[in-house]
């Protein structure tokens, strides 16, 4: 508990003082950040049931919030969800009833879920799910807001994915994100704020610990 404490001290001051991060990620060891698109198994995570927390009401309050932001941002929005999942965020963006959603996501059995779990909860708009890489989707279509939630971390170069991005965001659109609070995850973030214009930025903690960044951004 005093360790996990701490931790979270450390990642909340290396927020806006990077350097923290630095010198305490050379004090431990940690595992190198996965790949989404080298040998990872996603499709095995899923078969699993590791990643069913994620539906738990305790692990969705990152989504409730962006989801908020983006709509007040960019009311009844067509999104690109990269990094969709099973469509977590799909559900929690429906109350808000945004004109189009399309979610991608490497793993084919996490697609297929989130198609089922869809039907549920249907929009006035177009829904659609597809398996692709979220680091270079390609697609004609365009959107209000274009999101990346718990995946930036996994897909290399953000500064290239935004970039890749921008011909599908319309003029006044923005990027969404959340991303886990770690201190091996702030070198990403730290990118992220050179490459856009933050609107809207806050972190969300939960009883058991556990924090995320939530962000609204804009293009430069």
């Amino acid at each position: 508990m005093a360790y996990g404490k701490l931790r979270r001290f450390i990642e909340l001051s290396a927020l806006d003082r990077p350097w923290v991060g630095r010198v305490f990620d050379k004090k431990r060891k940690s595992a190198p950040p996965r790949d989404a698109h080298a040998d990872w198994d996603w499709n095995s995570d899923y078969a699993s049931g590791v990643l069913d927390r994620l539906w738990r009401n305790d692990q969705r309050h990152h989504h409730r919030l962006l989801a908020s932001l983006l709509a007040s941002a960019r009311p009844n929005p067509a999104v690109l969800d990269i990094g969709c999942g099973e469509g977590a965020l799909y559900h929690t963006m429906a109350l808000h009833r945004p004109s189009a959603y399309l979610g991608v996501d490497i793993s084919s059995l996490a697609i297929e879920r989130a198609r089922e779990r869809a039907k549920a909860t249907p929009i006035d708009g177009p829904v659609a799910f597809e398996t692709g890489n979220g680091s270079a989707y390609e697609t004609d279509q365009t959107f209000d807001v274009i999101v990346f939630s718990e995946c930036a971390e996994f897909l290399g170069d953000m500064g290239k994915v935004l970039d890749h991005y921008r011909k599908n965001l319309r003029e006044g659109g923005k990027f969404g994100l959340t991303m886990w609070l770690a201190t091996r995850q702030l070198p990403t973030w730290e990118l992220l704020k050179t490459q856009t214009k933050v609107d809207d930025e806050a972190v969300v903690c939960t009883a058991w610990g556990g924090a995320w960044i939530v962000a609204v951004l804009s293009p430069r």
